[in-house]
C-alpha cells in the first residue's frame, strides 16, 4: 500500500504585494458603497480587526512572516516525505488551467471543465503551427506585445509556460510561421542550459559541475533574476537540475579518464549549449574539440560566448543541418576542420538519442564508427524504451511536456539487449547505468531521491577493430 501525504496551503493573492498594499482589498470594500455604513464603521468590528486596522503595515509584515514560515514548513514536509508525484487541488484551478501559465504537461481531473492551456481565445496578431503528430500539424495562435501589433504581425513564437517563455531569450524567438524542429531543439539547448546554470542554487553537497554560463542564454532580465533569486524559489526546478548535475559529471569524469589516457581529439554531436568546452578548459589544453550542431543554434551559441568574452580553447565549429545532410558525411566534413580518424576520439552524444528515429540512429553509430579509431570511446545517454511504451504517470506528463513543444521522445533501448546491438555495430559495451543508481553514488541521500527520471541512462561505447 503506498503513502499519502495530504497538505494544505492558502493562495493569499497579496502576498505578492508590499505591506503597505496588503489591506487594498479592505480599502476598497469600505469605500464601496453598497456596504452599509455601519458595517464599515472600525468601532463595530472585533477587537482583533481593529488592532489590526489601527496599524495595518505592521499586520501585513506580522502576516507575512507567519505565511511564509507555514509554507516553509509544508515544503520541508513534502521534501522529507520524497512524494513520486504530486497532485495539486485547489479551489481556483479551473481559472488557473483556462490561462497559459500552466504547463503542458499537467492532468486535469474535472468532467465539468474544459481547457487548452495557452490557447484560450484573445485578441491575436497572427497564427503558426507547432508540431506535428502523425503528420497532421496542431496550430496554435501567439500572442502578441503592444509594440509588436503595431508592428504589423511582429509577433514571435513562445514556448508554453510562462517560467520557460522567459527562459526562451528574445533574440532566439522564430518569426510566427517559421517556427521548426531547429527551433524546438533550440528551445530544449536552452531549457537544459538554465538548469545546469541553476546548480548554483542547490546544496554545496549536490554541486558536482559547476557551469557559470548556463545562464547566459536566457535574456538578460531573466538571467539577473535567476542569479538573485533565493534558492529557496527555484526548489520546484531541483529534479531536473539535479538529474544534469550527476549525467553532466559522469560524463566529465569520462572525458577527463580520456584526456589522462592522452587522448586529444573531441567530439561533440548536437552541442547544444553545452559549454565543457570552456568548463574545462584548462583540463582540454592540448586537445582539440569539434562542436557539431544545426545552424542556428551553433551561431547564437558562439554570439552569446563571444559577447560575454568566455575563452573556450581550441574548439572548431562545425554547422550541420541533421534533416538534410546525410550523416556519413560527416567524417570528411571534420577531417577537413583537422580531425585524424586513425587517432583516438571521444565521441560525446548527450541528451539527443530518445529525439532521433530509428534510422538515425543507426547512421549516427555508422558515422561515429569511421570517424574513431579503435578503442575511442562514445558516450551517449539514452531512455530504457518502457518509458516511451508504457510510461509511469509522471513520466507520461514529462513525455507531454517535451512533446508540446515540439520534439517528442522518439527513441529508446531495452537495456539488457543494448550490448547486442553494439556489438552488431561494431561497438562493445564498456558501462551502462541508469542515472538514479549513478545519484546513489553520488548524491547524499536525501537529494538522490529527487532525481526522478528512473529510466534514463548514461552509457559508454568502445570501437572495437575490423
Amino acid at each position: 500500500m503506498g503513502q499519502v501525504l495530504g497538505l494544505g496551503v492558502s493562495h493569499f493573492p497579496p502576498l505578492s504585494g508590499g505591506d503597505a498594499d496588503m489591506a487594498n482589498i479592505l480599502r476598497g470594500r469600505l469605500a464601496d458603497p453598497d456596504i452599509p455604513a455601519d458595517a464599515k464603521d472600525p468601532a463595530r468590528w472585533p477587537a482583533p480587526m481593529q488592532a489590526e486596522w489601527a496599524d495595518p503595515v505592521d499586520a501585513a509584515a506580522r502576516h507575512r512572516a507567519a505565511m511564509r514560515a507555514g509554507l516553509q514548513r509544508v515544503r520541508r514536509a513534502l521534501a522529507d516525505f520524497g512524494p513520486d508525484f504530486v497532485l495539486i487541488w485547489g479551489d481556483d484551478q479551473y481559472e488557473n488551467f483556462k490561462e497559459s501559465i500552466v504547463p503542458r504537461s499537467r492532468c486535469l481531473p474535472t468532467r465539468t471543465a474544459r481547457s487548452a492551456p495557452g490557447l484560450r481565445p484573445r485578441p491575436r496578431a497572427c497564427s503558426m503551427p507547432t508540431r506535428r503528430t502523425s503528420g497532421a500539424v496542431a496550430g496554435e495562435t501567439c500572442g502578441a506585445s503592444a509594440a509588436t501589433r503595431r508592428a504589423s504581425c511582429a509577433a514571435t513564437a513562445r514556448p508554453p509556460s510562462t517560467w520557460l517563455r522567459r527562459c526562451w531569450s528574445r533574440t532566439q524567438r522564430p518569426r510566427c510561421g517559421e517556427r521548426t524542429m531547429s527551433d524546438a531543439l533550440a528551445f530544449t539547448a536552452c531549457l537544459v542550459a538554465v538548469a545546469r546554470g541553476l546548480g548554483e542554487k542547490l546544496p554545496a553537497e549536490a554541486r558536482l559541475a559547476e557551469d557559470p554560463y548556463g545562464l547566459l542564454f536566457v535574456d538578460a532580465p531573466t538571467g539577473s533574476l535567476l542569479r538573485h533569486a533565493p534558492p529557496l524559489c527555484v526548489t520546484p526546478y531541483w529534479p531536473l537540475a539535479l538529474h544534469l548535475q550527476v549525467r553532466t559529471r559522469a560524463i566529465d569524469d569520462a572525458l577527463r579518464h580520456f584526456i589522462g589516457r592522452e587522448g586529444r581529439q573531441v567530439v561533440i554531436l548536437g552541442a547544444g549549449y553545452d559549454c565543457r568546452a570552456a568548463r574545462l578548459a584548462e583540463e582540454l589544453h592540448g586537445a582539440r574539440v569539434f562542436e557539431v550542431d544545426r545552424p542556428a543554434t551553433q551561431a547564437r551559441k558562439r554570439g552569446v560566448l563571444e559577447s560575454a568574452h568566455v575563452q573556450s580553447g581550441d574548439v572548431q565549429y562545425l554547422a550541420w543541418d541533421f534533416e538534410r545532410k546525410p550523416l556519413d558525411m560527416l567524417p570528411a566534413a571534420l577531417a577537413a576542420r583537422g580531425h585524424d580518424a586513425a587517432q583516438p576520439t571521444f565521441t560525446l552524444c548527450e541528451g539527443v538519442t530518445m529525439y532521433l528515429s530509428a534510422r538515425a540512429i543507426d547512421d549516427t553509430f555508422a558515422a561515429v564508427r569511421l570517424l574513431s579509431a579503435p578503442g575511442s570511446p562514445f558516450v551517449f545517454t539514452y531512455f530504457d524504451r518502457v518509458m516511451l511504451e508504457s510510461p509511469t504517470l509522471p513520466q507520461a506528463m514529462f513525455n507531454a511536456f517535451v512533446a508540446s513543444v515540439g520534439e517528442p521522445f522518439r527513441f529508446g533501448w531495452i537495456p539488457g539487449e543494448l550490448a547486442g546491438w553494439l556489438r552488431d555495430r561494431g561497438f562493445a559495451r564498456e558501462l551502462d547505468r541508469p542515472i538514479v543508481e549513478l545519484a546513489r553514488d553520488l548524491l547524499p541521500p536525501r537529494l538522490a531521491s529527487w532525481v526522478l527520471i528512473s529510466q534514463a541512462h548514461f552509457a559508454i561505447a568502445s570501437r572495437q577493430r575490423e
